[in-house]
């Protein structure tokens, strides 16, 4: 993680991104950078729905809507 890619790695790749980092800290974890591109997909696809609940936890119901409704997001 603290070099990247080797360039043998990177002609495999057909799209290339890029997130900016603090130069104090250049490199991000995995895992990490996985969820800044799923958060920002989120916003940009405008994925995520918010009902109210009187129990503040998320029924099997809402759970499947989310999940078919991101999907169905993610396929188009």
């Amino acid at each position: 993680e603290k070099s990247g890619l080797a360039n043998e790695d990177i002609v495999l790749c057909s799209k290339i991104l890029t997130i900016k980092t603090n130069e104090s800290f250049p490199s991000l974890n995995l895992s990490h950078s996985v969820a800044c591109v799923c958060y920002e997909l989120t916003k940009k696809l405008n994925v995520l729905k918010v009902r109210e609940s009187n129990s503040g936890l998320a029924t099997f119901k809402d759970k499947n809507f989310f999940f078919s409704d991101l999907i169905n997001k993610l396929q188009s």
